[in-house]
């Protein structure tokens, strides 16, 4: 029995309890011997019916409160549970990437990416899906899901790092123009951040 369905009838129990005695229900009623003695049962009996009548109304307006209360708290639950799943999902993939499982790290990511295209997160788990490609050595893949982030979330925080992340992946498949079109892209749009001065010393190398 839930907690709603318990204090729904602890309170009907109550009720009777409290009410049924005083209307004299279990008791039987006095040999009828005159008129006005029956007229007397009649209208006590006419009382008693009124008042389980009261009572089963009662009962009926607690039943639907516990259906409404049952409800919400179902709402609730429901509304609790999405919240935390994405962010359990998310950690988890951070959790495997730590113990550089890259496959299954790659594979959440991008399950979290498609399960919460509106999620704040939704840039770091792509971000990390093409750093789990570039890892395994998939540079083809890396660039692909990297480009996705940069056009999907243009203004995302992890847009400066797919940029370069991208100029490297070309870099390692031996594309030097790509690769320093990018990275040169990214000392253009953030010239004054930490990943300018990486994509700096990376096109000193190609240069």
């Amino acid at each position: 029995m839930t907690s709603f369905k318990r204090f729904a009838f602890l309170t009907i129990l109550a009720l009777c309890v409290s009410t049924l005695p005083a209307c004299n229900l279990f008791k039987a009623p006095a040999p009828a011997t005159t008129p006005d003695t029956a007229e007397v049962l009649e209208a006590q009996l006419q009382e008693k019916s009124q008042t389980i009548v009261k009572l089963e109304t009662r009962i009926q307006a607690l039943e639907k409160q516990v259906a409404l209360l049952e409800k919400e708290n179902r709402a609730c639950l429901k509304s609790d549970f999405k919240t935390a799943e994405p962010g359990r999902l998310y950690q988890k993939a951070r959790n495997l990437l730590l113990e550089n499982n890259f496959i299954q790290a790659g594979s959440l990511f991008a399950k979290f990416a498609d399960r919460y295209p509106k999620h704040s997160l939704v840039d770091n788990a792509m971000y990390w899906q093409g750093e789990c490609y570039y890892s395994l050595g998939q540079h083809k893949k890396a660039i692909e899901i990297f480009k996705r982030l940069t056009q999907t979330y243009p203004k995302a925080d992890k847009v400066p790092a797919a940029l370069l992340k991208t100029g490297y992946s070309y870099l390692a498949l031996g594309d030097a123009n790509r690769a320093s079109h990018f990275l040169k892209q990214v000392i253009k749009r953030y010239p004054f951040s930490s990943v300018a001065e990486k994509a700096q010393a990376k096109l000193s190398l190609i240069d």
